[in-house]
């Protein structure tokens, strides 16, 4: 069953409160912006969208996976870019 368009709203805009609200990242940066763009789209389309927005101001690269099957979630998992000199960690935080 498709995810209706209410649930594709409702998930977004919980994501981009954790993201502005919990994290603090400014609303009107050009990542969340980019990050909202494809979140438009998704949810006046219904079109599914994995890909990556870039948030390397912060030291996180956002993975998105915007799904299309009811019940369930998207996902935006926020993933640490590693310094140059170590090794990658598991270290991410998975907004969904």
């Amino acid at each position: 069953m498709e995810k209706p368009i209410k649930e594709r709203v409702s998930e977004c805009v919980a994501i981009t409160k954790k993201l502005t609200d919990s994290l603090y990242l400014p609303d009107d940066s050009p990542e969340i912006v980019e990050l909202r763009e494809h979140m438009n789209t998704y949810i006046r389309t219904g079109t599914p969208w994995v890909g990556v927005v870039d948030f390397s101001r912060w030291g996180r690269m956002a993975h998105c996976n915007f799904h299309m099957k009811a019940g369930k979630t998207i996902e935006v998992t926020l993933k640490a870019i590693p310094k140059p000199g170590t090794v990658p960690k598991n270290n991410s935080d998975n907004l969904d």
